[in-house]
């Protein structure tokens, strides 16, 4: 019983430690899209008005 505990112990705490870096990866590629969706948006929206300013 003792080895057993001892065994799936380190495999609990990896698996806690292994959280960390995909949320951050989720959370750093989330914010990219947000970026690139924005920017997106930005570049449309100067598009319109630089259509709309030339007659």
């Amino acid at each position: 019983m003792g080895d057993f505990i001892s065994v799936t112990e380190p495999r609990k705490e990896r698996r806690k430690n292994g959280q960390h870096p995909i949320t951050l990866v989720y959370i750093c590629r989330t914010s990219v899209q947000v970026l690139c969706g924005l920017a997106l948006l930005l570049e449309t929206a100067i598009g319109i008005a630089v259509k709309d300013s030339i007659p």
